[in-house]
């Protein structure tokens, strides 16, 4: 409820977070883009909290609720384990495939389609935690 109140001060712009896929399990690639993430939380951010939100496409609801929230969680342990964040700056929530992003003008089906599985990053409020 807390983390509700929180003004939203807007969403980080960041390479696709990759998978194995199916899994919540980060791949090489995937892994280095949260690094770099981490990276930019720990210097240029260091005083806002973050809710790392996870989506997939389109297919089983309630699978993809909790795969979204699992890869939200995978994400959000590196970013305590390996690089020292305070766990209670961070949050993770699973979305599923209830929030696709914008589709592009003159953007096809497939690239549009494919957009969908992401992890975003949202800033917000400075508070004391």
């Amino acid at each position: 409820a807390e983390w509700k109140r929180l003004y939203e001060i807007g969403v980080m712009r960041v390479k696709p977070i990759t998978f194995q896929s199916g899994t919540n399990t980060l791949d090489f690639q995937g892994e280095e883009i949260v690094d770099k993430v981490a990276q930019m939380l720990i210097t240029n951010y260091p005083n806002y909290r973050v809710v790392i939100r996870g989506h997939t496409g389109q297919g089983d609801e309630k699978a993809n609720l909790e795969l979204s929230q699992n890869r939200a969680e995978m994400v959000m342990q590196r970013l305590i384990a390996v690089h020292g964040l305070q766990p209670e700056r961070l949050h993770a929530e699973g979305m599923g495939a209830k929030q696709p992003p914008a589709k592009k003008p003159g953007e096809n089906p497939r690239a549009y389609y494919l957009r969908w599985a992401r992890v975003e990053f949202v800033l917000l409020e400075n508070a004391s935690f």
